[in-house]
């Protein structure tokens, strides 16, 4: 971690002097630098944010967050039935895994078979 957290800085120092000689352009190297800086002060100041550990998802959630998309029929309709917002909806879709909308991938397959089915169409 020591490490990671010396060359973090080296990097950041190194973009900061490119930065100062370069073109009026450097600005958004400039702007990232800086970012990248303040990241690494609340890496130092809090080590703790990086040893958090989600884990795996929890299945019974897995259930939980796939009826609501069956009940409900869109994200939006199964963030209500679950009471959280669509942001987290899809946040929750993303960490579970859970394939939406439902059967895409058996429809997306067929569009490429018919794609390369010369008779079709």
């Amino acid at each position: 971690m020591q490490d990671l957290i010396e060359r973090l800085s080296n990097a950041i120092d190194k973009a900061l002097a490119d930065t100062e000689e370069g073109p009026a352009s450097s600005s958004t190297t400039r702007e990232l630098a800086y970012a990248a800086q303040s990241a690494l002060t609340a890496l130092v100041e809090h080590p703790e944010l990086a040893d958090v550990d989600y884990g795996e998802p929890d299945p019974a959630e897995n259930e939980r967050v796939s009826a609501a998309l069956a009940q409900g029929g869109s994200i939006r309709e199964g963030a209500k039935v679950l009471g959280v917002s669509t942001h987290r909806m899809k946040h929750l879709i993303i960490q579970h895994r859970v394939e939406w909308p439902r059967g895409w991938r058996e429809r997306q397959a067929e569009r490429r078979a018919q794609a390369k089915d010369p008779t079709c169409g």
